[in-house]
């Protein structure tokens, strides 16, 4: 009975979410912002698999262990995985335009930025 009980909140919990979803999608400033915001997600992660590869060709390591383990599993192919995830974080800013989320995945992208930055000096010093 509890199982059902906390699976019915869920539920509940994600049609409110669903619900609040389709209105923000309403307001054309904040969808136009999602986009740029989406395109730039993107873009930012096209820009640091490129810049980590140029760091890894000069000796650099990648410091974060998920990234660096799915190199290891991965090889040559670890930027589908990391490119997806960015992916799916675009469409997760285009699907649920609120504020929060806009400002999380600002930060979010900003940290990428500085990541990019710092692997692009390691390679051209």
């Amino acid at each position: 009975m509890l199982q059902t009980f906390e699976h019915s909140i869920v539920l509940k919990k994600y049609a409110e979410l669903r619900k609040q979803a389709r209105l923000e999608r309403y307001d054309a400033k904040r969808v136009l912002i999602a986009r740029y915001l989406a395109y730039a997600i993107v873009i930012i992660g096209i820009l640091d698999a490129i810049s980590t590869n140029a760091g890894l060709a000069v000796g650099a390591v990648e410091m974060n262990p998920i990234i660096r383990y799915i190199m290891e599993h991965f090889g040559e192919m670890w930027i589908a995985p990391k490119l997806l995830v960015h992916i799916w974080l675009a469409f997760m800013v285009l699907w649920f335009p609120n504020r929060p989320t806009l400002i999380m995945m600002m930060c979010a992208m900003l940290i990428t930025v500085y990541a990019v930055f710092g692997n692009f000096s390691i390679a051209f010093g």
